[in-house]
């Protein structure tokens, strides 16, 4: 498990001086760290400790974990940096690093670049995340601006000069019944930003029957924005689900979430279905694998999401990714705990064959502006099915 530590905290000092860092930004007592693969951002506050304080140790344990978040996002962005453009097939690392690599062979890759003593330091671990991150943002500027490449099309090579020749082009299949949800197909937009700049052809082009769209940091702009989306989507003819990034890790944040969603889907409820999936915070889950009694509890209060927000009725469906999976699925054995509630499971395309051919998931391609929805879960087929073709549910021009 992470601690905050002297060192992580003089590595987050180091990102947030100014100009220092791209990923890592703060603002009065909020700091911002960006989100993979996307224009959004994490928010955390830091808490003010107060010399007056009633509490003061309660006090000081919030400034703690609230600078830990930042850290843990920031390591999360440079972790999936580095996995995205490794599994990219656009991109050649190096001739050494093929897609097969595991993602731990390819982080024994870049010590190897950038000559980094193999440590098991975490700040080492963190500083040649940054370094392949940067060294290959940079090359790739380098490119589109001195020769002109469209990187998309092209090979970069980091730690070598031979040249690595492109992928060759494969002619896309058709859709299957598989990747079509049983005859539906199911996308989701991949993040909360204004879908005024989507091209809604392509989703027509694929005959899409329904859209995610997410409603996430509703204490900002995303409630207007999701709004806005919601209405772009009914001039579009698209039926709208809806997809929560969860961020409660106790009872009393799940309370609140359940609410502050509830208020936002009403104030839309003639313009969407009532589908909904719920992400669980991955990270919270990953740190604390080995402590049994938080991931029973944290079972227990994420469960809350899905019964409460169908006592007004929605359909509720818990999302995770598939190392979440693992862990909760051993907890889940070992102390029998039952649930009826539907889960889907986020992957990469490489990673679906880890993933059982009878359970759900929602496959997340870096190169598209959305991920492919696939629900194995007959009743919910039906239940999506039903709803889209249910005059009060379908949306028209």
């Amino acid at each position: 498990m992470v601690m905050l530590t002297p060192e992580i905290v003089r590595w987050l000092s180091s990102k947030l001086k100014p100009k220092s860092c791209d990923y890592i930004v703060s603002q009065n007592r909020e700091v911002y760290i960006k989100k993979s693969n996307s224009n959004a951002w994490h928010v955390v506050e830091i808490p003010q400790i107060s010399k007056n304080s009633d509490n003061p140790e309660r006090d000081s344990e919030l400034f703690q974990q609230s600078w830990l978040k930042v850290f843990m996002y920031a390591k999360n962005y440079l972790e999936t940096e580095v996995k995205i453009l490794c599994l990219d097939r656009n991109y050649v690392l190096t001739s050494t690093m093929p897609e097969v690599l595991t993602f731990g062979n390819q982080i024994q890759v870049g010590y190897e670049i950038f000559n980094i003593p193999k440590e098991d330091d975490i700040i080492n671990y963190m500083e040649t995340l940054d370094k392949i991150v940067s060294s290959y943002k940079n090359l790739t500027a380098k490119a589109k601006k001195t020769e002109g490449v469209n990187v998309h099309q092209s090979s970069v090579t980091i730690g070598r000069e031979e040249p690595v020749l492109s992928q060759p082009q494969v002619k896309e299949e058709p859709k299957t019944q598989e990747s079509a949800s049983l005859d539906l197909v199911i996308r989701k937009v991949t993040d909360d930003y204004a879908l005024d700049d989507i091209d809604f052809s392509k989703f027509r082009e694929d005959n899409v029957d329904l859209l995610f769209i997410p409603c996430q940091d509703w204490k900002r702009k995303s409630d207007r924005l999701f709004v806005q989306n919601v209405e772009r989507c009914k001039r579009e003819g698209f039926s709208v689900g809806t997809f929560v990034y969860g961020k409660a890790i106790d009872d009393d944040m799940i309370v609140n979430e359940v609410k502050k969603v509830y208020e936002l889907l009403d104030r839309v409820k003639d313009s969407i279905t009532n589908l909904v999936i719920y992400a669980v915070d991955d990270n919270y889950i990953k740190d604390n694998a080995d402590d049994e009694t938080k991931m029973i509890k944290f079972i227990e209060m994420y469960l809350k999401f899905p019964k409460e927000l169908n006592n007004f009725g929605y359909e509720t469906i818990i999302s995770m990714d598939i190392n979440s999976k693992k862990i909760i699925d051993d907890v889940v054995q070992k102390f029998d705990l039952v649930s009826d509630i539907p889960v889907i499971y986020t992957v990469m395309p490489k990673e679906k064959e880890n993933v059982s051919s009878d359970e759900s998931v929602i496959v997340i391609d870096p190169r598209e502006e959305h991920d492919d929805v696939v629900i194995k879960n007959e009743n919910l087929i039906r239940d999506i099915d039903n709803q889209i073709l249910n005059k009060q549910h379908v949306l028209t021009v």
